[in-house]
């Protein structure tokens, strides 16, 4: 008989407490920057409450992205092992000339840039032709593969050798 008193009441407050209002002040109160209409002042209100957010002044050179350009994050972690964070932040594309042009036994292309970077054709059925001192674009396309764009606007597969 007791038990069955305590399981009621404990359902009766379960209940009681589920209720919109009578949960207390956390559940029904807002903070008070909420009612700003404004974003901005909401924002300067919420950062006066609770503190500006920490400003970061770290930000890599443009020529360490692109240095680190077409390698994944593990390749990037390799390079920098000094380093403990996450790799480097990378651009969507880069711009650049070829230096150099080699072909592979099976007919791909290896493309030395004047940045250094060589990059191979992963397919070797493209019209993608190169010479050297020709602009190309390197893009990242889907699940972390990329794309050589050629000066005539031929895209082949490559990736990055080093």
């Amino acid at each position: 008989m007791r038990s069955r008193q305590m399981v009621e009441g404990a359902l009766a407050l379960f209940s009681l407490c589920a209720m919109p209002g009578f949960a207390g002040s956390q559940a029904s109160a807002t903070h008070a920057c909420a009612s700003f209409e404004d974003s901005t002042a909401r924002l300067a209100c919420y950062d006066r409450a609770f503190g500006a957010p920490l400003k970061t002044t770290s930000k890599p050179a443009e020529s360490q992205i692109e240095e680190q350009f077409g390698f994944n994050p593990v390749q990037v972690q390799k390079q920098q092992q000094a380093v403990a964070t996450d790799a480097a932040p990378v651009d969507e594309k880069i711009m650049a000339t070829i230096k150099r042009v080699g072909k592979q036994p099976t007919g791909e292309f290896i493309a030395t840039l004047d940045n250094d970077q060589v990059w191979v054709q992963r397919e070797s059925n493209s019209r993608a032709v190169l010479a050297v001192g020709e602009s190309v674009t390197i893009r990242k396309a889907a699940l972390g593969s990329y794309f050589l764009i050629t000066a005539d606007g031929v895209a082949t597969r490559v990736r990055r050798q080093k």
